[in-house]
């Protein structure tokens, strides 16, 4: 079997898929280094497979990419989007990694060193006009026979890699390898890696070219589809119900939604740069502050209660409101993430197609988890009396509310009224926002 050596974690299903082909059949004598990072220029090139055999080294570029592809010498057009070629880029990622090798030995100038791309979901829907046409792959068996035969080598010069010199082209390779959170995605330089959310893996990043911009990065895989045309209406459903939220980024207590843009290689993994909000998360003060009094904790949730205003003036419904979605920052500012699940009024639904609820926890509507498609502002109206409901008695993010423990409060009535009025089963029994906004002036002071 061949010897495999994951340099970082982080491969897409389409390497994975490659990698285990791969195995299956090529002869025991390759060795595979995955997911390899080269320093380059302040960031790094992301090789997706670096294959060494006694032929020389292979890189391979792996696109999983569904539907028809039309592909010229200087851009991929796929899904309505137009890539940079990838013989492109591995062509020149080949040379820096045979400059890489001559640095560390002079010896090894005559390695061959050859880029190939391949398609893990197969070419027959490419179509090219390119002249290196031919060093484009399926996962077929001319592949195997390109990593193992001289039809693809540098030159016919090219020096052979015994076991000595297979060893020396690894180590060499594996010294230049970099930490791949400095790796660049979009405009973005990855920083470190963040708490991941239900749907999402998250990075703080710089942004290269403003220097003032950091951003909390979210990398979200959409959820697995059927074929091309589900596809593109899944992620043409996520990114409108992103861009929406691009009306309300002007409040001050929403955090701001950046940029959104698809990962190059991967038809399901997209990316959205927010606003890197620095502070405390309203869990952690529930969880970890000896007291809260009663004025503080409304004072927390009044910015919210404007912010979700908003939104639902325009007709978003956040629909994720827990305290792990509010921040309060070292000035104080009160902050709302976490529109993960919004639903906007154009679309109607979000990357939650069934209509079941894509959380479930204390903080959800009861009429949410009956179908999350069919939600107005009253749900958000429940999940912000739940906010308060924790700020309130201190209660642990599993336990369920209580309404019963409401009852037996020594809540000043006007307060108690209001929480069981926002915690009401059913919609049409709570009062609206501007009622809840108006009582939570008046019972701060």
């Amino acid at each position: 079997m061949i010897e495999v050596i994951p340099c970082a974690p982080g491969a897409h299903i389409g390497e994975m898929i490659t990698l285990g082909y791969l195995r299956e059949h090529l002869p025991g004598d390759n060795l595979v280094l995955t997911n390899y990072h080269l320093p380059d220029q302040g960031g790094t090139l992301e090789i997706d497979l670096v294959m060494i055999n006694y032929r020389g080294v292979f890189l391979l570029e792996v696109k999983h990419w569904w539907g028809p592809i039309e592909a010229d010498q200087i851009h991929w057009l796929q899904a309505r989007h137009a890539h940079p070629s990838p013989l492109t880029k591995i062509d020149m990622k080949a040379k820096r990694v045979h400059s890489t090798l001559i640095e560390a030995y002079p010896g090894l100038y005559r390695v061959s060193v050859v880029g190939f791309v391949v398609l893990s979901k197969g070419d027959t829907l490419l179509t090219i006009d390119d002249p290196r046409r031919d060093r484009v792959f399926p996962l077929r068996e001319r592949l195997i026979e390109a990593l193992t035969g001289t039809d693809y080598l540098h030159s016919p010069s090219s020096l052979p890699l015994d076991r000595p010199r297979l060893k020396a082209v690894a180590e060499a390779l594996l010294r230049q390898h970099v930490d791949p959170e400095h790796r660049i995605v979009g405009s973005y330089r990855i920083v470190e890696e963040l708490a991941p959310g239900a749907l999402y893996e998250a990075y703080e990043a710089q942004h290269v070219t403003i220097g003032g911009r950091r951003a909390r990065l979210k990398k979200y895989h959409i959820p697995a589809v059927q074929s091309q045309k589900h596809l593109e209406a899944s992620v043409r459903q996520f990114k409108q119900d992103m861009e929406a939220l691009s009306q309300v980024e002007g409040h001050p207590n929403i955090v701001r939604a950046y940029d959104f843009f698809k990962d190059p290689d991967v038809d399901d993994t997209y990316y959205l740069a927010l606003e890197l909000v620095e502070g405390r998360l309203l869990r952690e003060i529930i969880d970890e502050d000896e007291d809260i009094p009663l004025e503080q904790g409304i004072r927390y949730l009044i910015p919210v209660a404007d912010a979700l205003a908003t939104c639902h003036r325009r007709g978003i419904i956040h629909r994720n409101l827990t305290p792990q979605s509010i921040t309060v920052t070292e000035q104080g500012q009160i902050k709302l993430g976490d529109f993960d699940f919004a639903r906007v009024p154009a679309i109607g639904q979000t990357i939650s197609k069934t209509g079941q609820p894509l959380v479930v926890n204390k903080y959800i509507a009861p009429e949410q988890l009956v179908d999350a498609r069919q939600v107005d502002a009253r749900a958000d109206i429940y999940s912000l009396g739940a906010v308060w409901y924790d700020l309130i008695f201190r209660r642990p993010e599993d336990e369920p509310v209580r309404l019963a423990l409401i009852a037996g409060s020594d809540l000043p009535d006007d307060a108690r009224q209001l929480l069981r009025g926002m915690l009401a089963p059913r919609p049409d029994d709570r009062p609206d926002l501007a009622e809840v906004r108006e009582w939570f002036e008046l019972l701060a002071g």
